[in-house]
C-alpha cells in the first residue's frame, strides 16, 4: 500500500487492518462501523443500532504511548506500548476489550468503544508483553515486573 511505510507488523480483522510503523504509530483502515479504525465516536451511538463508517485510506489512531505490538480480533484491536500498557478500541458486545464496570452498565453499556482506552482491570502492576484477539474474546499475556513471571 502505497499510503504507509517503514511498516513492521500488520494485524488484520473481519474488514479491517491495522497497520504499525517502526516510529511506533499505529494506521487503521477499512470498517469502522463498530470504532474498529478508531477515530472517535462523533455523536455515534455506542450501543445499536450501528451506522457503517468506513475508511478508504490509512488513517492514524491516536495512542498517547508509543507502540511495539498490535492484535485485531474480528472487530476489536489491541495495541500494547513500550511502556508495557494496552489500550484497545472497537466492538465490545461481549466485553472483548474490557470487563470494567463502566462498560458492562445494564442502563447504559459500551457495546462500542470508538477511541483507543487503557485497559486496566487487573492488570495493575504488570507488564503487557503480548494480546491475542478472537471474535468475542480476548488474551493478554503480562509479566510481574518485580519477578518476571508470566
Amino acid at each position: 500500500m502505497k499510503d504507509l511505510s517503514n511498516i513492521k507488523m500488520i494485524s488484520t480483522g473481519s474488514d479491517h487492518f491495522l497497520a504499525l510503523d517502526n516510529e511506533g504509530k499505529v494506521f487503521a483502515m477499512g470498517d469502522d462501523t463498530f470504532g474498529q479504525c478508531g477515530q472517535s465516536s462523533e455523536g455515534r451511538s455506542t450501543t445499536a443500532p450501528f451506522f457503517e463508517k468506513r475508511f478508504g485510506k490509512p488513517v492514524l489512531v491516536q495512542l498517547p504511548e508509543k507502540v511495539v505490538k498490535i492484535a485485531s480480533g474480528y472487530r476489536h484491536n489491541f495495541a500494547i506500548t513500550d511502556k508495557g500498557n494496552i489500550f484497545g478500541w472497537g466492538y465490545n458486545n461481549q466485553q472483548q476489550l474490557s470487563h470494567s464496570d463502566e462498560y458492562a452498565m445494564e442502563e447504559n453499556p459500551w457495546h462500542a468503544i470508538f477511541t483507543p482506552m487503557p485497559i486496566k482491570k487487573d492488570l495493575e502492576g504488570k507488564f503487557v508483553i503480548d494480546a491475542a484477539c478472537g471474535e468475542e474474546f480476548s488474551l493478554i499475556l503480562c509479566k510481574n515486573p518485580s519477578n518476571n513471571d508470566v
